[in-house]
């Protein structure tokens, strides 16, 4: 924590009241901040089609089946919900409500599967 003798390499800023120099989060600083970097797989698809000769002996023209996703996995350092939603870095927002990327919802996942199947 920040002390009169370790003033620069604090893990904690100064905690003041009002009467001695305001409240410490109205004065800019970097404690906050964060490296919001990440990798997404945001789309994938995965099919596999059974070969014509095979389909063929049951009566089937083609058969495929697949599965697709979107938004399937985030590697990130970020404490967060999802560092793409990281829209703001304010607490409250103009009509009081918390606008932080801590409490931000995460882009929705989406899993798909199916079979075409044509005769």
């Amino acid at each position: 924590r920040w002390t009169p003798e370790n003033p620069v390499n604090a893990k904690w800023p100064v905690m003041r009241t009002g009467a001695t120099g305001g409240n410490p989060s109205y004065v800019t600083n970097s404690f906050l901040l964060q490296n919001s970097s990440y990798v997404k797989l945001r789309n994938i698809e995965l099919s596999y089609q059974v070969p014509a000769k095979v389909s063929r002996k049951v009566g089937i023209e083609s058969i495929r089946a697949y599965f697709n996703g979107q938004n399937l996995a985030t590697w990130t350092k970020f404490i967060g919900l999802d560092p793409e939603n990281a829209i703001s870095t304010s607490l409250l927002n103009d009509q009081g409500f918390f606008n932080n990327p801590v409490f931000s919802y995460p882009v929705t996942k989406i899993y798909n599967f199916g079979l075409n199947v044509q005769f």
